[in-house]
């Protein structure tokens, strides 16, 4: 890609040049449609962060707790889990402690 060389005849004049490049989409007047668009920025569905205020956030069922912890601890009875020097342990925490 070629860059294009372009003389102003003095600074204000390449001043001026580069801030309305700068702001060439911001000096752009808007159409009538434009001003009237509305814009929404909800990311999720409508009315979902007041369900979860209003019902809580939702645990799993005990069950599921034990039998991930499990399959968890036969994981690390594997020796290609073994922990290395300075590796720690992270255990899960039950659920039903939160409530």
């Amino acid at each position: 890609m070629e860059s294009q060389k372009t003389s102003y005849a003095n600074k204000e004049e390449k001043m001026k040049h580069d801030d309305d490049v700068r702001n060439e989409g911001l000096l752009k007047p808007k159409s009538k449609e434009e001003e009237n668009q509305e814009v929404d920025l909800e990311i999720e569905a409508p009315g979902a962060a007041n369900k979860v205020a209003e019902e809580g956030a939702q645990t799993p069922p005990a069950a599921d707790f034990q039998r991930l912890n499990a399959q968890l601890e036969e994981a690390r009875k594997k020796p290609e889990n073994k922990l290395g020097q300075g590796g720690f342990v992270i255990n899960f925490k039950d659920p039903q402690s939160f409530e």
